[in-house]
Parts: C-alpha cells; sequence; structure tokens
C-alpha cells in the first residue's frame, strides 16, 4: 500500500481512492477548551503532532477560500495514526487525521469532527506490486480483495470540503 506519489519504477500499481484528513475532538476536551470556530482558533488549542519532535507543526488544509495553514502546538507526537486516535479520544488534545480511522470513534459518540470545512487532502492511495510473471495464487487474491475492499472503506468515510 502506498500513499502518495508513485515515483518511476518498474511496480505495478492499482489505485484505491483518495483520502482525507479532517480535525477530530473528544466532547470532554471541547466542554473544557471550548470549540475551535475558526482554522486560525486551531492555533490556541493543544494538538496531537504527526511525525515531528519539535512541539509544533504547520497544518495545511484545504477550506472555503482555499488553501490555508495553521501553526499548532501539542504535548504529543506519533508517526501512528490509530495512536492519534487514542489520544484524541482520551479528551487530551485535537487531532488531524484519516476520516476512516477516526470514523469508529464518531459513530460510537467518543469524538467529533470539528471544522468540518476544513480537512487536509492526502494524494491517491495505490496498491502496488512487484512485476512477476509466476505470482503466487494467494498474492493475487489478497490484492484483488484489497482492491475491492479498501475503495469502500475510504469511500464511506470520506466527506468534501467546501
Amino acid at each position: 500500500m502506498r500513499a502518495g506519489p508513485l515515483g518511476d519504477s518498474s511496480l505495478l500499481a492499482r489505485r484505491l481512492g483518495d483520502t482525507e484528513h479532517g480535525f477530530f475532538a473528544a466532547r470532554d476536551y471541547l466542554a473544557g477548551a471550548g470549540r475551535p470556530r475558526r482554522l486560525a482558533d486551531r492555533s490556541r488549542h493543544e494538538c496531537v503532532l504527526y511525525r515531528t519532535a519539535s512541539g509544533t507543526a504547520v497544518w495545511q488544509v484545504d477550506g472555503p477560500a482555499g488553501p490555508e495553514e495553521v501553526t499548532v502546538r501539542g504535548r504529543s507526537a506519533a508517526d501512528d495514526h490509530e495512536f492519534v486516535s487514542a489520544v484524541v479520544q482520551a479528551g487530551v488534545e485535537i487531532g488531524l487525521g484519516p476520516e476512516p480511522v477516526f470514523a469508529p470513534a464518531v459513530q460510537a459518540g467518543l469524538l467529533e469532527r470539528v471544522l468540518p470545512r476544513y480537512a487536509k487532502r492526502i494524494a491517491p492511495l495505490h496498491i502496488v506490486w512487484p512485476s512477476r510473471q509466476f505470482e503466487p495464487a494467494a498474492v493475487t487474491m489478497l490484492r484483488d480483495a484489497l482492491a475491492e475492499a479498501i475503495p469502500r472503506w475510504i469511500g464511506g468515510h470520506t466527506s468534501r470540503v467546501g
């Protein structure tokens, strides 16, 4: 699986779809810290940072007026979206992450999407594999099953900005 641009290579690829990252927060967090109403409000909230160790990050998102960015700070940093979701569910900070990862907690009433008119568009998601003449049937079956299931999973949890 590869999210992002594909470079030139000998690999074969099948595009599975696109994902969006949205902003999520626990109701307890919002009750104590307030609900952000504008993107600029994010800078006054604690945020789970993804793939940074500096304590701050610049989040670039698409909104009603086009591309925007906001500098956020946070006490937690991770390189795993499931961990980001767990921190957000604990009511510690606001998180930015993929809709499909956060959807179960939203459906269970544990999290809310905040600033729904803003999202970070993520490059296409592909399944890639080496070009081999004699591929095991199990590999082909797994690839085909993923290629069928993942677009439904992504499509069921993607909201559009605007």
